[in-house]
């Protein structure tokens, strides 16, 4: 539906018997010509947007092996390494599901652990036109749950993920989203691990005359640590 849009306002510009002056208009309101990003404050669940509407609550994943099995410095994902956030506009990340963890590897429930915290930090990213309107707003949070510990040794992390709290997109553009945790290791020794995992977003604004592509780059630990990491 977006890209048939997109389509009908190509044509529209290209064709139409509409003045100079119009298709200036036109031709400004469909350019991108600024970002601005920033953290903001977190107000809490259900007060940050339009997609605001559900606690996080990780999953309880099962493995076969037993902790005998591995060394607890030995850190693995058992949950997931990508997933789209927003596509074509549309909010599609399954809260419920949409992590990434850092577990020691064998693993049978990360609710058997102890010790865990929960932290979230939250954006807004906003870009305008050449007529200074804001074609698309978009809130997100990064959350994860770090230092749990297992038989007091280690911390790591658990329930590491992006999520949407707010998005308005104006009409003749298109928005995209995806996260995904490609890496998890030990930062800390084999005897007391300190679990990390690095977090990318990725997101894509178009419209028939423009188009910005952004990553960022987020990293977290299972002591707590916290840094946006993307490039200046």
């Amino acid at each position: 539906m977006i890209t048939k849009t997109l389509l009908v306002v190509s044509a529209f510009l290209l064709f139409s018997p509409v003045t100079k002056a119009n298709k200036t208009e036109y031709s400004k309101y469909l350019t991108i010509a600024g970002l601005e990003q920033s953290e903001i404050v977190d107000l809490g669940v259900g007060k940050m947007g339009n997609l605001d509407k559900f606690p996080i609550v990780a999953p309880k994943f099962y493995m076969f092996s037993g902790f005998q099995d591995s060394p607890i410095g030995d850190i693995v994902n058992i949950g997931k390494l990508v997933w789209d956030i927003i596509t074509y506009n549309k909010a599609v990340a399954n809260m419920q599901t949409d992590m990434a963890t850092a577990l020691p590897k064998g693993v049978s429930d990360w609710s058997a652990m102890l010790g865990w915290m929960s932290e979230s930090k939250a954006y807004r990213i906003a870009y305008k036109n050449k007529l200074g309107s804001n074609v698309v707003d978009f809130t997100y949070r990064v959350l994860f749950t770090h230092s749990g510990s297992f038989n007091g040794k280690g911390k790591y992390l658990t329930a590491i993920t992006i999520i949407p709290a707010n998005l308005t997109v104006l009409w003749g553009f298109q928005f995209n989203a995806k996260a995904s945790v490609p890496t998890v290791l030990n930062v800390g020794t084999l005897e007391d691990p300190v679990a990390a995992a690095r977090m990318f977003l990725r997101w894509g604004v178009k419209s028939v005359l423009s188009a910005n592509e952004i990553t960022k780059t987020y990293t977290v630990q299972g002591d707590g640590v916290f840094a946006d990491t993307s490039s200046k």
